[in-house]
C-alpha cells in the first residue's frame, strides 16, 4: 500500500511532455488534431486536462486568438475555462472551413 501511494505521488507532479504547436503552413488542422489525440492517449492525459495541454502547446498568436474567442463568449470566459469542444470548433472554423 505504501509503495502504491509513493508511486502515485511521484507521478502527480510529473510534467507533460512537449507537443509541437499547430502550424497551418506545414500541416492540415485535421492531421494535427489526430496527432494531438494520439499524443494525449500515449501520455495518459485525462479529458479534464486536454484543453490546458493543448493551449500550452500553441504559439502565442494562436493562444491570443483562442483568448479572444473566450472573451467574446456570452458570458465572457477566461481562456482556461474553454472546453476542448469549443477549441476544436474554433480550429475547424478557422483552419478547416467547408
Amino acid at each position: 500500500m505504501e509503495l502504491q501511494q509513493t508511486a502515485k505521488k511521484s507521478t502527480e507532479g510529473m510534467s507533460t511532455p512537449w507537443f509541437a504547436p499547430f502550424d497551418s503552413t506545414t500541416e492540415l488542422s485535421q492531421d494535427y488534431w489526430f496527432r494531438f489525440c494520439t499524443f494525449v492517449a500515449a501520455n495518459s492525459i485525462s479529458d479534464e486536462r486536454k484543453a490546458q495541454v493543448f493551449l500550452t502547446s500553441q504559439s502565442p498568436a494562436l493562444y491570443r486568438q483562442l483568448s479572444n474567442l473566450a472573451a467574446q463568449k456570452t458570458p465572457k470566459k477566461d481562456i482556461n475555462s474553454l472546453t476542448m469542444k469549443e477549441i476544436t470548433e474554433f480550429m475547424e472554423d478557422q483552419y478547416d472551413p467547408t
